[in-house]
């Protein structure tokens, strides 16, 4: 009798183990056909190089694991002054939606300037000004004569005031004021684990995110929430029209109060190691989440020459925004601090106020060359009428 047990348990484990290996033959065949013939390009933010782990995410990288969206600097003329330009997705590219890095603002701006400077990127999406100013503390500091802060108006003010990306489950940190003081808090790693590398990296992991409608981060983690306790229109979904909404929402003007720290701070540290420090304000349109106007039909409000307010409705709420309220906190803000901007690009914007969607079709990030040149020029002429030259 008992060797009939054995018998059957034996037969039994050989069947579960053939047919386990046949699954996983299986599977790996269905993994290299979707992989070799639909694969699913997901993007997620680069959490592994140094920069990233200090600031929360980092620069995309490629194959070699340079950054991305960046000039390559095996060899560089010492003669030439260095400048940095550092800011978030509007300073990077995107080579699978065919926008490369030639073709971004700061590759355009590097290319023209190339003859007496070198150009470094340093940049990643979502990032806010907190960020940049770390991953600026951790990316050879003493090393550029000329940095180059890309605020964005569209959700700088949001980002500088949480502790998660926007639309991702990641930590970051931030900072608060406390006895007049910048304090920063600590952020936890972001990097995945073993399991999440490989749902990650698979095909049919990838399918199985979509199925659930989870995101890596929250495989067998918590997932992160929001520490601030907010209004409706001080939350995440409202993060590119609430900033201008007048008057200033609690969240935005506390969060601005620590962003002019972080602009001081920033100033310091540049000038400590030697180098000069301007703000460049990125005059992006503002995209409409609320009922539509008339005037912008393309739901993308852009920067009027009249300056007007803009009168919006939402669930029978009347709100008024305008485009040029972070514009007028920063340029009085710089110039009370004697911190150089440059803003001349703003101005040729006003043309296109109403169809601000042909320079930025997603109404925020200017991949149309007339945009770039426009911004380009401007900053050229700030480096030739500066002691930079």
């Amino acid at each position: 009798m008992l060797f009939y047990k054995k018998l059957l348990r034996s037969k039994t484990f050989l069947i579960i183990f053939l047919n386990s290996i046949i699954l996983i033959i299986f599977l790996c065949i269905i993994e290299f056909i979707l992989r070799t013939y639909y694969p699913i390009i997901s993007y997620r933010m680069d959490v592994s190089s140094t920069i990233a782990k200090k600031a929360g995410w980092g620069p995309d990288k490629d194959k070699n694991g340079l950054f991305l969206c960046d000039f390559k600097h095996e060899i560089t003329n010492k003669n030439k002054k260095n400048i940095l330009t550092i800011g978030d997705s509007l300073l990077a590219c995107n080579p699978k939606a065919n926008f490369p890095f030639s073709k971004s603002i700061p590759g355009v701006f590097g290319d023209e300037i190339k003859k007496k400077y070198n150009l470094y990127n340093l940049a990643a999406g979502g990032w806010g000004t907190d960020q940049e100013f770390i991953a600026y503390q951790n990316y050879n500091p003493k090393k550029f004569d000329l940095v180059l802060l890309f605020y964005t108006p569209a959700n700088d003010l949001f980002n500088n005031s949480t502790n998660k990306a926007i639309g991702q489950n990641l930590n970051k940190p931030f900072f608060s004021i406390r006895n007049d003081d910048l304090v920063l808090n600590y952020s936890s790693n972001n990097e995945l684990n073993l399991f999440q590398k490989f749902i990650m990296d698979s095909e049919l992991g990838k399918r199985l995110l979509i199925i659930f409608g989870k995101g890596i981060e929250e495989i067998f983690n918590l997932p992160i929430f929001d520490h601030k306790i907010t209004s409706k229109y001080e939350h995440e979904r409202y993060s590119h029209i609430a900033a201008n909404f007048k008057p200033i929402l609690p969240r935005y003007k506390e969060s601005w109060e620590v962003t002019k720290k972080i602009f001081l701070n920033f100033k310091d540290e540049v000038e400590k190691n030697n180098g000069k420090f301007a703000i460049v304000y990125l005059p992006t349109g503002i995209r409409n989440l609320l009922d539509s106007h008339k005037n912008f039909p393309s739901n993308c409000i852009g920067y009027t020459e009249t300056r007007e307010d803009i009168y919006l409705t939402h669930n029978n709420n009347n709100l008024v925004l305008n485009p040029f309220l972070q514009y007028d906190l920063i340029k009085k803000f710089t110039a009370e601090n004697n911190i150089a901007l440059i803003d001349s690009h703003v101005n040729e914007f006003h043309k296109y106020a109403y169809i601000h969607n042909s320079l930025a079709p997603d109404c925020i990030h200017f991949n149309n060359p007339i945009a770039i040149n426009i911004i380009v020029k401007s900053l050229k002429e700030f480096i030739s009428s500066t002691k930079t030259n």
